[in-house]
């Protein structure tokens, strides 16, 4: 049995038939809980299940990663790994708080490339168990900026990576993910928290720190920053949101957390160049809020 804590959740994850790879981040997020913290835990279980009999339902959605379908009127989704075609399933409908989350794995995946644990976690389900949980799994770089945390959040290839590493090299801060953030409620206060999941950015640090600000990045030939409505930022955010979009009860969920959010922690808009100016531009009016912080 291993055990992982991510923001104040404890996950455990039980592979009783079959073992990931522990991988490269991971391991940073390992925990050894007290008996008592176990109450509200959120659970994983390996099962060997011979998936082949399932696949001639009728496909719902498909591509190169993963097939969609409905089995007995429930969801099934299985995913693609090695030379296994249907590799391992997770039942989306079954993700409830307080259940085991099963995960099957098809026989054959012991003689496929090992499954790293960093990369399966993404995809096993984990980001609507935790939403069940009050903590929303965005797309978002994260930087700490003198022990707090600043999100820079947009659409693949805007450029969040590359605000990021401008931050670092301007004002010195340090990235703590470069693709995944984990924000959740502690002791009453919202918090950007590690999560073991960080894309091809290859940074992924184990650090939960209060939420200063989220940034909703655009290009743009200037740089300046504009406020948003909040029905603009409640939207901005459902985007950013890892969810299954699908899934009913997830959106109604991500639509609460998003707007839970958007009206504690300010969230505006950066419409930028990748530029060291663009860095300034954001700073000068961070510094001229009442939520700027010392740099």
């Amino acid at each position: 049995m291993n055990y992982y804590k991510l923001a104040d959740l404890i996950v455990e994850w039980d592979d009783m038939e079959f073992s990931l790879c522990e991988g490269r981040y991971l391991e940073r997020f390992r925990y050894f809980p007290e008996p008592e913290e176990l109450k509200e835990k959120i659970s994983f279980r390996s099962y060997l299940v011979p998936l082949e009999k399932y696949i001639h339902y009728p496909i719902v959605k498909e591509n190169y990663v993963y097939a969609l379908f409905e089995v007995n009127g429930e969801k099934m989704l299985v995913y693609h790994w090695g030379n296994r075609r249907f590799a391992f399933a997770v039942r989306p409908d079954r993700i409830k708080p307080g259940e085991i989350n099963e995960c099957w794995f098809d026989p054959d995946m012991k003689n496929q490339p090992p499954l790293d644990a960093d990369w399966f976690f993404g995809v096993s389900g984990l980001h609507k168990a935790l939403m069940l949980r009050g903590a929303a799994v965005l797309h978002a770089s994260y930087i700490d900026r003198s022990g707090s945390a600043i999100l820079f959040t947009a659409p693949s290839g805007t450029g969040k990576s590359t605000q990021a590493g401008l931050w670092e090299e301007v004002m010195q801060t340090e990235t703590v993910n470069g693709d995944r953030v984990l924000v959740k409620k502690i002791g009453g206060k919202w918090y950007a928290c590690g999560y073991p999941c960080c894309g091809s950015s290859r940074i992924c640090l184990n650090r939960n720190l209060p939420l200063r600000a989220i940034v909703i990045l655009r290009q743009s030939s200037e740089n300046c920053v504009s406020q948003l409505t909040l029905a603009q930022k409640i939207s901005s955010l459902m985007t950013a949101e890892e969810m299954y979009p699908w899934d009913a009860e997830e959106m109604e969920r991500a639509m609460e957390l998003a707007e839970s959010i958007a009206q504690a922690i300010p969230v505006i808009c950066l419409s930028c160049r990748p530029n060291e100016d663009a860095v300034r531009t954001l700073n000068n009016y961070l510094e001229e809020t009442d939520y700027a912080f010392d740099i």
